[in-house]
């Protein structure tokens, strides 16, 4: 981790895998135990859990390290308060399932709050609960509007004239149908991060301030490249 000492980063690396294991080896204990009792040789998920658990532990403490290890900011003393509740809640989204692309943008999300001075627990349990379960889709979506709202010149007036036009323009080039981005919208609408407005020709999506405020923490290409 960028500019933490030996021993915080022992501390944090630690802190990170005990609290990953505790919250992901219950489902992991769970899901044998159900398996065992309905399947003859079922006993053997059990092991191949426990294998698969610690490997997508240590594959998520990777990515965590990596996307901290990105930035020049120095965590200090204060930072380790909220970053101990930030690092149980990252574990809770890697015992829940969460991807490993949304693990990245989870990581990013830390760093970035460090980076604008605004390391908070609960700021990151709110940009987890958005985040931590989307669809490659919705992430896509997401991405391409950063991307568009980070390259436009124009004033917000002007942005939101065009947002969904530019962002029509470039889903469809990726391969999405106007169906398919009509539901996604909606879908991402729920979320706060698009707000959808009536028009003519049916309902078109801006983007709220949320989507201004992900754009200062994330780098969108995480959520634009296709695994």
């Amino acid at each position: 981790m960028a500019n933490l000492d030996c021993a915080e980063r022992g501390v944090t690396n630690t802190m990170t895998d005990e609290a990953s294991g505790q919250l992901i080896s219950y489902g992991a204990a769970f899901a044998g135990d159900l398996i065992s009792l309905l399947v003859p040789g079922g006993g053997l998920f059990s092991k191949l859990a426990d294998g698969y658990v610690a490997k997508r532990r240590q594959e998520a403490i990777e990515v965590c390290l990596e996307e901290l290890s990105r930035g020049k900011e120095e965590y200090v003393e204060a930072d380790m308060e909220p970053f101990v509740v930030i690092l149980l809640r990252y574990s809770k989204a890697v015992a829940d399932g969460a991807s490993m692309k949304n693990l990245r943008i989870l990581a990013q999300i830390i760093a970035g709050l460090k980076k604008n001075k605004a390391l908070s627990g609960d700021l990151f349990q709110r940009w987890a609960g958005i985040l931590e379960h989307m669809t490659r889709d919705e992430l896509m979506l997401i991405g391409q509007g950063i991307i568009i709202e980070q390259t436009s010149g124009s004033n917000v007036q002007d942005l939101n004239k065009d947002f969904w036009n530019l962002i029509t323009e470039k889903m469809i080039t990726g391969g999405y149908s106007k169906e398919e981005l009509s539901a996604l919208g909606a879908s991402v609408s729920r979320y706060g991060l698009l707000v959808p407005v009536s028009a003519w020709d049916g309902i078109l999506y801006v983007p709220s301030p949320w989507l201004a405020d992900l754009a200062r923490l994330v780098d969108p290409t995480t959520m634009t490249n296709v695994d």
